[in-house]
């Protein structure tokens, strides 16, 4: 009953997800990209740069191209992203219709500039609100997605890259000035994809103390930070004595506070801290 319920949960998630990563896609498309012709990656890129050359509405040239990249998501990646793609290909092309009905194809700002910087904030969003449940836009992010999959590359920078080959397409179209602001577009879109697909994320730091005292300093930090830590063994490769070595992960806003008991313990202490984006687990993703 209770895996029954998970199940059913996750699902409403993903829906939520999908519903509301392609809605705000659609914003970004409808009312800046498409309207102003600014050069930029995915579907609707594409579109801007077929425009001329086919007599054929954006909407429709997203819809046929999401169809051909859906039929690509389902060879390589399966059913189930196959599934959450069929929402997204039904989705983004409806709201987009709907924005486009409500402005009747006119843009909301007259500066291309703003324009590109506010549709890659929200397409960029978009994108990555649905990144979060493994699901795709139904559009171009297939093929990052694709690549990802065999080669373990960063989501982000793959769709920054395939954008920026139809951002080079585009200035054999449209010329310089345009594709300078289409960059843009592009850029802002592959950093807010990042950005999002980080949200709800645990920022933490994972601290390694390497001391002499390491007893002392380690039951100070469980009690007074009351966290767990590892303790493992350790040789100094130049001086070749073994010691002990403690690591404990923490949240941000305790690393003051470890400091102060470190090196109040032991200040020869060799402390090595490294930036944690995400924590799972006790004390962290869940209380005790």
């Amino acid at each position: 009953m209770i895996k029954k319920q998970i199940f059913v949960n996750s699902n409403i998630q993903s829906i939520v997800h999908l519903v509301l990563g392609n809605f705000i896609l659609s914003l970004g498309s409808g009312l800046f990209i498409v309207p102003n012709n600014v050069i930029t990656g995915g579907v609707a890129g594409v579109a801007v740069l077929l425009n001329p050359f086919i007599d054929i509405s954006a909407t429709t040239t997203v819809l046929l191209l999401n169809i051909f990249l859906f039929t690509m998501g389902f060879v390589f990646l399966g059913k189930n992203f196959a599934l959450k793609t069929a929402i997204s290909t039904a989705l983004y092309p409806f709201f987009l219709s709907l924005v486009t009905s409500y402005t009747g194809g006119n843009t909301i700002v007259s500066d291309p500039i703003i324009a590109s910087l506010f549709g890659g904030i929200l397409t960029g969003v978009g994108i990555g609100i649905v990144f979060l449940v493994d699901g795709s836009t139904g559009g171009m992010d297939t093929i990052p997605l694709v690549i990802n999959k065999y080669s373990g590359f960063s989501i982000s920078k793959l769709v920054f890259v395939t954008d920026m080959f139809t951002i080079v397409l585009g200035f054999l179209i449209y010329g310089i000035e345009q594709t300078l602001i289409g960059t843009i577009s592009v850029w802002i879109g592959s950093v807010m994809i990042n950005k999002t697909m980080l949200l709800g994320a645990t920022s933490a730091r994972q601290i390694t103390i390497i001391s002499k005292m390491y007893k002392e300093i380690n039951e100070v930090l469980v009690n007074n930070l009351g966290r767990g830590s590892t303790i493992y063994n350790g040789k100094g490769g130049y001086s070749e004595e073994c010691t002990d070595i403690i690591m404990i992960v923490i949240p941000n806003k305790q690393y003051i506070t470890l400091q102060e008991i470190v090196y109040r313990i032991d200040p020869s202490a060799f402390v090595v801290v490294s930036e944690v984006q995400e924590v799972n687990g006790l004390g962290f993703s869940y209380d005790e």
